[in-house]
């Protein structure tokens, strides 16, 4: 009967970490070392860094991108300043739920940048 309780308690564990795993989704923290390769936006600011595979990574700013991107155009369009683009970056970022942070994106995961440094 012990022997029994314990499986059943061990069970129940299993069973709320996988329900745990479920409800908080991924586990989107990552840092990635890469190439700034462009980004900017018209409202919602994102970089997109190129890593050392060749995957490009899009993650939204909010503020901790720094002073990267230049003045908007004519289109109200900004950009990643030239003197930027193609420089060596450390990226940390997360996938997160959107929470109306971003127009237009709806209740969906999206990355958001953590802290953006610009390698020498």
């Amino acid at each position: 009967m012990k022997d029994m309780g314990k499986r059943h308690n061990s069970g129940i564990s299993m069973a709320l970490v996988l329900f745990g795993a479920l409800v908080s989704g991924p586990a989107g923290a990552a840092s990635v070392a890469g190439v700034l390769i462009g980004g900017g936006g018209i409202d919602d600011m994102r970089v997109e860094v190129r890593d050392a595979k060749g995957r490009i990574i899009t993650a939204y700013c909010l503020d901790r991108c720094g002073n990267i991107f230049g003045e908007p155009d004519a289109n109200e369009v900004v950009k990643v300043q030239e003197r930027y683009r193609d420089r060596k970056v450390k990226l940390d970022y997360d996938s997160e739920m959107n929470k109306d942070r971003i127009a237009g994106a709806g209740e969906e995961r999206l990355e958001f940048v953590k802290k953006l440094e610009v390698l020498r």
